[in-house]
């Protein structure tokens, strides 16, 4: 059964290859903050970094290091992630008490 991925065909076998991009936010800063800002750290991955649906099969968002992450930045910068890429946007280190209040907090607004 085929469930997302790539197939790769060659030695007389079929192998499917699940492609993930990983972003690391703190790159983006330690402290991520404000609505302005998280917009424009969006715009900014979406010209650059974020891949397409063609290029990828999922995306994980990697928050190790990151102390704070308000609300109204991820509104700007995972909501509409959340929107195109839906189950297939993951999260890892979220165990800061920031992130994972931010993140429960971005999961209870309904996505359009």
């Amino acid at each position: 059964m085929h469930n997302g991925g790539r197939w790769i065909e060659g030695y007389g076998c079929h192998i499917n290859v699940l492609i993930s991009m990983k972003i690391i936010m703190k790159n983006f800063g330690d402290f991520l903050s404000s609505r302005p800002s998280g917009k424009e750290a969006y715009l900014s991955a979406q010209a650059y970094i974020f891949p397409s649906k063609d290029e990828a099969d999922m995306i994980e968002l990697d928050f190790e290091g990151v102390k704070v992450l308000t609300p109204s930045w991820a509104d700007e910068f995972v909501t509409p992630l959340a929107e195109q890429w839906g189950n297939k946007l993951h999260f890892l280190h979220t165990d800061n008490l920031s992130v994972k209040a931010t993140l429960e907090f971005l999961k209870q607004i309904p996505i359009a």
